[in-house]
């Protein structure tokens, strides 16, 4: 018995790729956009809470010391500096998210 040499059509077929297309990227990245947005928005939200709490305890330190609290003045910069971050990247003046999808600093 010999074996004769039969292709099979279906295994010829190329197989399917699943390329996406611009469009459908760009649809992606806006919707992850959004999951960024509500992620940072809860963030935003509580460094709002903190910079109240900050504020507080900084003028009753100044009250009572006469002087500045420095860590509480280092804390409430580097709050205020993320908020700006995350204010460009919700307005899309930048499209570099903030902490904590990046380092700190």
């Amino acid at each position: 018995m010999t074996q004769t040499d039969q292709t099979d059509p279906v295994a010829l077929e190329e197989p399917e790729t699943t390329e996406t297309t611009p469009q459908a990227d760009e649809k992606n990245a806006i919707w992850m956009r959004l999951l960024h947005i509500v992620i940072l928005g809860f963030g935003f939200w509580l460094a709002e809470m903190l910079m109240i709490l900050f504020t507080i305890l900084q003028f009753g330190w100044m009250l009572f010391a006469k002087e500045k609290n420095p860590r509480l003045a280092t804390a409430g910069e580097a709050i205020g500096n993320w908020m700006r971050d995350a204010v460009r990247f919700f307005t899309g003046a930048s499209e570099e998210k903030p902490f904590p999808f990046r380092d700190l600093g």
